[in-house]
C-alpha cells in the first residue's frame, strides 16, 4: 500500500518543491508534517491518504491566469506523479 497526498505549487517550482520533498526523506518529523516542505512556492496542499482513503476540500484558484503544477510530494514520487491545472481568465 503506498501513500500519496497532493500539493498545488507556483509555475516553475515544481522541481524546487519536489527536491524540497526528496529531502523530507531524512526529516524524523515527515510524516507529521505531511512531507510538505516549507516553501513559499505551494499554494494548497492534502495530507497523506493511504490507498482507498479520500480528501475533500476547498481551494482558492490563483487569480492570475497560468497553468500550476501539482504533484504527489512524498519522496520520489514527483517525478511521475504529477499534473497542471489551467487557469485561466
Amino acid at each position: 500500500i503506498q501513500i500519496h497526498n497532493l500539493i498545488i505549487v507556483r509555475p516553475g517550482s515544481e522541481e524546487i518543491v519536489g527536491k524540497l520533498a526528496d529531502e523530507m526523506a531524512q526529516d524524523p518529523d515527515a510524516f507529521q508534517r505531511q512531507f510538505v516542505p516549507e516553501s513559499s512556492d505551494i499554494i494548497w496542499s492534502t495530507p497523506l491518504l493511504n490507498a482507498k482513503e479520500s480528501f475533500k476540500g476547498d481551494f482558492n484558484v490563483p487569480s492570475s491566469p497560468g497553468k500550476y503544477p501539482f504533484i504527489c510530494s512524498f519522496p520520489g514520487h514527483w517525478r511521475v506523479m504529477k499534473g497542471t491545472i489551467i487557469v485561466y481568465k
